[in-house]
């Protein structure tokens, strides 16, 4: 750097006198900008270590950062604001740019405050919007934060793929949203089972029914709990939780479709303990068979071949007496 660069920047320091008010603002702001967020980091390290269930550590240290950042900004308003008339110009002036040049990330920030007002889903939720299912392990200003799953027509259960995946919370205002463990953290599942025809599809459905309940009987008890609690808010009543199997009739057999309740983050185990339970049952059955789409072949020379065979069969005949 050459001699006048360093003179340069001397006389700007130089020029930043105590008594002038610009200076004083930005001294005072610095101060209290460095005060507070020192304040929310020390206390953030302090929880890390006090707080042992990671979801209360997580939503308290959330609080102090949203908490600091309120007070940052209202400190700097006060100081850099020479009256509460000029204050509000300001912020409305400020707000207009905003929402012009920034719509997206305004949107996000309306979605955000939707999201933390309203609550329709937290930390910890299993939702699915924008066709991306996951849990919720964080939600910021501008974004929440999944651990994606893999959706039930993926063929590969409902269970995590690793990913994270960030989407705006804007999308709050123009997806659906659905959330499988808000209130009732239990979905009803279907599943449909093929037997053929000549099996004793009355033996068979009482095999089933008797596996379904044995799995699922002690999902039964929590679920009518959390039925309760949500008809306090909402109008929604069940008859009975217990399972059901359902016949159809299809084209290549008869259908047994097992519907029953399963935890959400659970759907996986429990139709993979089921499917051993059935496998294991009807194996000790003569009379039960699970039926399967077959395949017939036509192959031309070979019915031609078969033709030509009966006629002669049919011409070495022996002359009816």
């Amino acid at each position: 750097m050459t001699r006048w660069g360093v003179d340069r920047i001397s006389q700007g320091f130089l020029a930043l006198r105590w008594e002038d008010p610009l200076t004083q603002k930005l001294v005072w702001s610095v101060l209290g900008v460095a005060i507070i967020y020192g304040f929310v980091f020390l206390s953030a390290q302090v929880l890390n270590r006090a707080v042992k269930v990671p979801l209360w550590r997580y939503k308290s240290r959330k609080f102090l950062y949203y908490t600091g950042t309120v007070l940052a900004v209202l400190v700097l308003l006060g100081i850099w604001s020479e009256s509460l008339g000029q204050f509000a110009v300001s912020l409305g002036v400020l707000g207009a740019v905003l929402a012009l040049a920034l719509q997206q990330p305004v949107l996000s920030l309306a979605g955000w405050l939707y999201i933390v007002t309203s609550r329709p889903y937290e930390v910890g939720d299993r939702i699915e919007i924008s066709n991306v299912a996951g849990d919720v392990i964080d939600i910021r200003l501008l974004k929440t934060v999944l651990l994606e799953i893999h959706t039930e027509g993926a063929g590969k259960g409902t269970q995590s793929t690793g990913r994270v995946v960030d989407l705006p919370n804007g999308n709050i205002f123009s997806h659906t949203l659905t959330n499988y463990t808000r209130g009732f953290q239990y979905l009803w599942n279907e599943y449909p089972l093929l037997i053929t025809f000549e099996s004793n599809w009355g033996k068979a459905l009482q095999l089933l029914l008797d596996i379904v309940q044995r799995e699922t009987r002690e999902f039964e008890a929590p679920a009518r709990v959390q039925i309760n609690q949500m008809a306090k808010s909402y109008l929604i009543e069940y008859g009975h939780l217990t399972p059901m199997v359902f016949v159809t009739i299809r084209d290549s057999g008869v259908e047994l479709a097992l519907r029953y309740l399963t935890p959400a983050r659970q759907r996986r185990q429990v139709r993979d303990r089921i499917s051993r339970g059935i496998l294991q049952a009807f194996a000790k059955e003569q009379d039960i068979e699970l039926a399967y789409p077959t395949y017939r072949m036509f192959r031309r020379e070979s019915e031609e071949m078969k033709l030509k065979l009966r006629e002669t069969a049919k011409g070495n005949e022996p002359p009816a007496s």
